[in-house]
């Protein structure tokens, strides 16, 4: 298994140069399919945050309070995320910074839905585990921060 001693430099230093920022909002993930995905964006406006579309399925994360807006009969709802927004510019080369936050926060069992920003990342994590998660990855960012 790879361990921060493994990182490359810059990596390790993306790691500990991060600053969590929970977001605070309670969140909700739709799968519709993705004949839906105009219909969908436009009930949805602006409120979404993230949105993907594999031609398959469209997937749409939005606050909870705006999930009546969208009205996902037709599709799968999952409610009670919180995200946490990784403060940190990658650059499209760093390799290895999401695989030891996903280690971590798999080690500490804690569920996660990763989602890539051109330079941000952010977490999709289950409310109820939000604090255990912001504790693991203080320590992670902790001993990255030791360990340049």
């Amino acid at each position: 298994m790879t361990t921060l001693a493994d990182l490359p430099l810059t990596t390790l230093a993306a790691l500990a140069g991060t600053r969590l920022r929970p977001d605070g909002r309670r969140f909700a993930v739709i799968g519709l399919p993705s004949a839906q995905r105009g219909q969908a964006l436009a009930a949805a406006g602006a409120a979404f945050v993230f949105a993907a579309d594999d031609g398959v399925e469209f997937t749409l994360v939005l606050p909870e309070a705006d999930l009546p807006a969208v009205r996902p009969e037709a599709g799968r709802v999952a409610t009670g995320f919180e995200l946490l927004h990784l403060d940190a510019i990658l650059p499209w080369d760093t390799v290895g910074y999401g695989a030891a936050v996903l280690k971590a926060l798999a080690e500490a069992g804690i569920a996660v839905g990763f989602y890539s920003g051109y330079a941000h990342d952010s977490l999709l994590i289950p409310a109820a585990q939000m604090p255990q998660a912001l504790a693991v990855l203080t320590a992670l960012i902790a001993e990255a921060q030791q360990r340049l």
